[in-house]
């Protein structure tokens, strides 16, 4: 059942990116709740690097906490054999944003597999449906922020979210 909620779920955020209802949302707190509500195996480490100072996000907090979940929910995926699951956040005072890093040490995507992977119905999975990543870019861009990855085959991936710091505002 919660297979299915979440595949209808992502459906329907993916035809239709709600406006997002900004709220200034603590970092860590955030981190936190999304991995409460993740199922992370015994053999997965989580590491988070989120300093205290960090400034908080300016953004909707149930958008952001999906594009989170979908993310930690595929780095604990690429690491069937389990591995170091790292989560990071920085501050760019000048630009007013805060950059959040999720890595894992998982299994990596070749370059053609990167160049699909915002893309609708593209996957990797046995059992997906290709359209998380779909959420992530659409929900990230709804709240004036950008999505990266840098991966490399055997070696992992790291995605990238960048959102407005609460010293910045959504249009």
């Amino acid at each position: 059942i919660a297979g299915s909620e979440r595949i209808v779920s992502d459906l329907l955020d993916a035809v239709r990116t709600q406006p997002p209802h900004p709220e200034t949302v603590d970092v860590a707190e955030l981190i936190d709740q999304t991995l409460r509500r993740c199922s992370v195996p015994s053999s997965v480490v989580v590491k988070l690097d989120i300093p205290a100072t960090l400034a908080p996000l300016r953004v909707d907090p149930l958008q952001i906490h999906q594009v989170f979940r979908n993310l930690i929910s595929n780095g604990i995926e690429a690491m069937p054999e389990g591995g170091v699951l790292e989560i990071s956040a920085v501050e760019n005072k000048q630009d007013g944003t805060v950059t959040v890093s999720v890595k894992d040490s998982g299994i990596g995507m070749t370059p053609d597999q990167l160049g699909h992977l915002f893309q609708p119905l593209f996957t990797t999975k046995a059992r997906g449906i290709g359209l998380g990543l779909v959420v992530v870019k659409n929900l990230t861009e709804a709240n004036c922020g950008t999505v990266a990855v840098q991966s490399e085959d055997g070696n992992g991936t790291t995605f990238t979210v960048t959102l407005p710091s609460g010293s910045s505002t959504i249009e």
